[in-house]
């Protein structure tokens, strides 16, 4: 029994060596962003990590804008903030965004007055 314990106390005992933890590098890529209001106008701004990316004016007509941002395979958030001139009419606003990759990802928001909404597009 005694020959036993100096291999259980070697296997139990051992200082566990933690992996190195590997960062991962965002480059950033074009991204094509569209905006479009049903009823406009509709002023907005668009951020991305808190930080403003994007400032216009929507309407029924698409605004288009080249972004140059990181497009990580899990996705990216944009918040969306903005109000309608005329709050007593609703309206939709949907944002559409295509990624390097060509493949269009859009979202819709309902607006009765503001928005403050961040959307997350995935591939």
């Amino acid at each position: 029994m005694l020959l036993m314990f100096i291999p259980l106390q070697r296997l139990t005992s051992r200082r566990a060596v933690a992996a190195p933890i590997a960062e991962r590098v965002s480059v950033s890529s074009a991204i094509h962003v569209e905006i479009t209001a049903t009823a406009g106008p509709f002023p907005f701004v668009l951020k991305h990590l808190g930080n403003v990316v994007w400032k216009g004016e929507a309407g029924p007509n698409a605004l288009e804008h080249e972004l140059s941002l990181p497009f990580p395979p899990e996705g990216i958030e944009l918040g969306l903030e903005g109000a309608l001139k005329d709050p007593t009419q609703p309206a939709a606003v949907k944002l559409k965004v295509v990624p390097a990759n060509g493949f269009a990802l859009e979202k819709v928001v309902w607006a009765t007055g503001s928005v403050d909404e961040v959307l997350t597009f995935q591939p």
